[in-house]
Order: C-alpha cells, then structure tokens, then sequence
C-alpha cells in the first residue's frame, strides 16, 4: 500500500525526494529501472547515466573515477553522495562491479 510505504515503494520515494530535492542524479538511474516486485512499470524520467558515473566531474567517466571510488572503498571515507550505485547506504565493491560494467559498455 502506498499509504505506509515500505520495500520498493519506499526505496523509489526516498530516491525520488534525494533526486529532486537534495538535486542528486545518482539517483536517477535506479528510477528509470523497473523493480522485480511488480507487474507493470511506466515513467517519463530520463538520465544522463553518465554524469552519474563521474565522481570527479569532469564530464568524462574513465579511469580517474574509478580510481576514485576505490580510494573511496579503501578508506572507508563517502564519495559526497556519490558512488553508491546501487543504493543499499555503503560504497563498496558492487558499486565498483556496477562502474566497471558501465565503462565497459562503451
């Protein structure tokens, strides 16, 4: 029920008020993707995925941001919002795994 929203109602809220109102497009990625607990999905948002994956913001995602999201990993320190790419409140190796997928796909 969306009345008291928990699982993946609750995940899309939070990341839906984080994108717009804390003006973060990490988020936007994982509102565009449909969740496995439902039947019918729909939307009219789109991202630049890339920008996303550009923790250094320079306007490029290459191996600087990946150097930086394992920097970030090995010294326990966050990312300012940045480089948990799949949302679950850490950044670690999936976030990495993610990156490196996304690198590779180009």
């Amino acid at each position: 029920s969306s009345s008291f929203p928990n699982d993946d109602v609750a995940e899309f809220a939070l990341a839906w008020l984080k994108k717009y109102l804390l003006n973060n497009e990490s988020y936007c990625a994982f509102l565009i993707e449909p969740p496995q607990s439902i039947s019918q999905f729909m939307t009219t948002l789109e991202c630049n995925l890339e920008l996303g994956y550009d923790l250094n913001g320079d306007g490029e995602v290459d191996n600087a941001d990946l150097i930086l999201i394992i920097t970030s990993i090995i010294s326990g320190e966050g990312i300012q919002n940045q480089g948990n790419f799949n949302f679950d409140q850490t950044i670690d190796i999936f976030d990495l795994l993610m990156m490196t997928d996304y690198i590779d796909s180009f």
